[in-house]
């Protein structure tokens, strides 16, 4: 530190006041690029994830409602076909590559999708109740890529 005192000390008093007066303008203009800049940054992108969970988790609700709503309204029809068989047509129909679809008899299957839109997962399962199919088991685990993965295990829905 005195190296750079005695500097300043041989200026003169003209450049003294000069090197103040840049200092007075630096320190403001280098906090606000180092600090209050990246800050405002890092605010603007946290804010923007969260508004865009919000409105995913809200088009989930409604769609995960409509669900329930919509297995409790439609009557069961009964499915001539072995389920297994029924449920990979309704996914190829719906543009869905199954990974898995293990019939356990031929009133249940087991089902399995890597990728699938979150919205349009739960609208195909809407579609599977209203065809008279009973979710007995559901689990969608976000598979990173900006989709789900859906694990599903169905079965014939019991005559009303």
């Amino acid at each position: 530190m005195t190296p750079l005192l005695d500097w300043y000390r041989a200026r003169s008093r003209r450049e003294q006041v000069m090197l103040g007066a840049m200092m007075l303008l630096a320190v403001p203009i280098l906090g606000w690029f180092l600090v209050v800049a990246p800050a405002m940054h890092w605010h603007d992108e946290a804010r923007d994830a969260y508004l865009e969970a919000s409105e995913r988790y809200g088009r989930t609700v409604v769609l995960a409602e409509a669900v329930e709503a919509g297995g409790e309204r439609a009557a069961a029809r009964r499915i001539a076909q072995p389920l297994s068989d029924f449920v990979a047509a309704s996914a190829a129909q719906a543009g869905f590559a199954l990974t898995r679809n293990v019939a356990t008899g031929g009133d249940r299957t087991e089902v399995g999708i890597a990728q699938a839109r979150p919205d349009a997962a739960l609208a195909w399962l809407t579609q599977l109740r209203a065809a008279g199919v009973a979710i007995e088991g559901m689990r969608l685990t976000d598979n990173g890529e900006g989709g789900v993965e859906v694990d599903l295990r169905l079965a014939k829905a019991a005559e009303q």
